[in-house]
């Protein structure tokens, strides 16, 4: 069966917050006015790209990868290049964690940005498929975001995973490495990923 993508609007929840649903049981459209005093806590991208370190989560099929591909291009268009840099990998590529090391930490444009003033976006999807082939994933993302640990004003990461796999001892290294800020109590939010589906809008 050929993979198909669906141009969805996809909007995120945190672990903890409340998503209504409708008497068919689809999430109410956050666009509405009545969903605006429903469903405080579903969100799109662009409310949350400001957080430094976004752990974005969730089932299998449910979008993580179409989702992050997106805010990738999006990122891409609306930056300035001269001050901006995007670095983006599908983990599933890696079988060997040397490889994994030279091509993502020891890579020549990350070693670049250590060496300049420019913003890192890092992009790093399918966690959950990389730690079948590198068990000790979790422990060298933790040791190689630490070595950055000095440069994280100038770091943001967005990593995906599925949700039962995710391993929360790298919630903890990230909180050690993306401390607190003015605008929420941690730079780390864990969110899980909510395909919007409009299906009552046909019913009606």
């Amino acid at each position: 069966m050929l993979d198909q993508h669906f141009p969805w609007k996809r909007f995120w929840c945190s672990r903890t917050g409340n998503i209504s649903l409708n008497d068919n049981g689809f999430m109410l459209d956050p666009g509405t006015d009545y969903a605006f005093y429903k469903n405080n806590d579903v969100i799109p991208f662009e409310k949350i790209e400001h957080i430094p370190c976004l752990i974005l989560l969730g089932e299998p099929g449910s979008g993580k990868s179409t989702a992050l591909e997106s805010e990738v291009k999006n990122f891409s268009e609306r930056i300035d290049s001269s001050t901006h840099l995007i670095f983006s990998k599908n983990l599933n590529e890696y079988g060997d964690e040397t490889r994994l090391i030279n091509d993502i930490f020891s890579s020549p444009e990350i070693q670049k940005w250590k060496s300049d003033d420019s913003q890192l976006i890092v992009f790093l999807d399918s966690l959950d498929e990389c730690l079948l082939d590198i068990p000790k994933l979790s422990i060298i993302l933790r040791n190689e975001f630490n070595k950055l640990k000095a440069h994280k004003d100038r770091l943001s990461l967005r990593i995906s995973c599925r949700t039962g796999d995710w391993q929360e001892s790298l919630t903890d290294a990230f909180r050690s490495i993306w401390e607190k800020t003015m605008l929420v109590p941690m730079n780390l939010h864990l969110f899980d990923v909510k395909i919007l589906r409009l299906r009552h809008r046909l019913l009606n």
